[in-house]
């Protein structure tokens, strides 16, 4: 990552005091740019993935931001939940789209990644064959239109208004219940679109 341009943080380098006086460390950072990504990483084991996690992962964030937002005001950050649990609860992924926190997990991609994959793949089927062409450029559109209305992250929520930490209004009008239909349907689309393709090989 760092030969692309990414400046990488992990472990050790990223202790720090939160304002209940505890030790915190955070797992990953990775910066490109104005980007600035936040990891936890839940991947070394088949973690089950609770609210307590989620919760504690978004509190070492903000504690972080707390105390250095007149340096992290100019990022956009954003945060990655990583695991190789199999079972994620519908209750995490709605928990995890209301916080705008990304869930990378084994049996559904981000939308990013999804979007990247439905790319590629839309390269490599053969030109000629019209209605698998047209199924997928249609679904580029919707994961793209999914992004304009579910795909925030945490600098849309809390921002910096008059030298204050400030929650804005990001999290109010979503609905998870159709963020997490429309995210799991543009899943499934993309698995089916594979499936199609290995059997015309």
């Amino acid at each position: 990552m760092k030969r692309m341009g990414w400046q990488v943080w992990s472990g050790l380098y990223i202790l720090y005091i939160s304002f209940s006086s505890s030790t915190r460390n955070i797992d990953l950072i990775c910066i490109k740019e104005q980007d600035f990504h936040v990891f936890e990483l839940k991947k070394y084991q088949a973690t089950e993935i609770t609210k307590e996690i989620v919760f504690t992962f978004l509190g070492k964030v903000f504690d972080y931001y707390a105390k250095n937002f007149q340096y992290l005001s100019n990022y956009r950050i954003i945060m990655f939940l990583m695991t190789v649990n199999n079972n994620i609860d519908e209750t995490i992924r709605k928990l995890c789209l209301s916080y705008g926190i990304k869930l990378i997990e084994p049996n559904m991609m981000s939308i990013g990644t999804l979007e990247y994959f439905l790319r590629d793949l839309y390269k490599k089927v053969n030109q000629e064959d019209i209605n698998l062409i047209s199924n997928i450029e249609n679904t580029i559109d919707d994961v793209k239109k999914h992004r304009e209305i579910y795909d925030y992250c945490f600098s849309d929520i809390f921002t910096i208004k008059d030298g204050d930490i400030v929650i804005g209004s990001t999290t109010i009008d979503i609905n998870t219940n159709d963020a997490l239909h429309n995210y799991k349907d543009l899943n499934n689309r993309f698995n089916n679109f594979k499936t199609l393709c290995k059997r015309k090989e």
